[in-house]
């Protein structure tokens, strides 16, 4: 794994980013308040779904944080943890496990709504340009030894685009 961790990259990559459109899903922040996805547009949006009963989801939120940290002067990239409600959460927001990081938190409002971006599994990371069309749909993969689907690769190229197109 430590030679071709790309190989391993791939199996987990999700297939079809088009198919995940999040203008489609109602978000809602910490106090149910519904967010407004049109502030979203002009920027560069990883979201890192998640769910309380993923293990590995919240192992990777110090990932998650490290990429924040590194383009924290950036004003054309967010990160958003975006949580899938659950039956067993009981209605109560799971923040217990993003409390101590900085990234943005946000919320499906409703397990139907994460169903509408037909999310299947987590943890899964999507990547959205400037106009909020998906981009990527697979992990948190970053590093010197990750070529296929390296979420900073993608960033970075997103934010070229973006600078192009002004």
């Amino acid at each position: 794994m430590l030679i071709m961790p790309n190989n391993f990259s791939r199996l987990s990559e999700k297939p079809e980013p088009e198919r995940y459109q999040i203008q489609n899903a109602i978000l809602v922040d910490r106090n149910n308040q519904r967010i407004n996805l049109d502030q979203l547009k002009g920027k560069i949006v990883l979201f890192d779904v998640w769910s309380s009963s993923c293990l590995i989801c919240i192992q990777k939120f110090p990932d998650l944080q490290k990429l924040v940290d590194k383009y924290r002067n950036d004003t054309l990239v967010r990160f958003i943890a975006l949580n899938m409600p659950l039956k067993r959460d009981n209605g109560i927001k799971p923040e217990k496990h993003t409390n101590k990081y900085t990234f943005e938190k946000m919320f499906f409002a409703t397990e139907e709504e994460a169903k509408k971006l037909s999310i299947t599994s987590v943890p899964l990371v999507l990547i959205f340009d400037k106009d909020l069309k998906c981009r990527y749909a697979g992990g948190l993969n970053f590093g010197w030894n990750i070529f296929l689907g390296n979420v900073e690769n993608i960033i970075n190229q997103l934010i070229i685009a973006a600078g192009s197109n002004k």
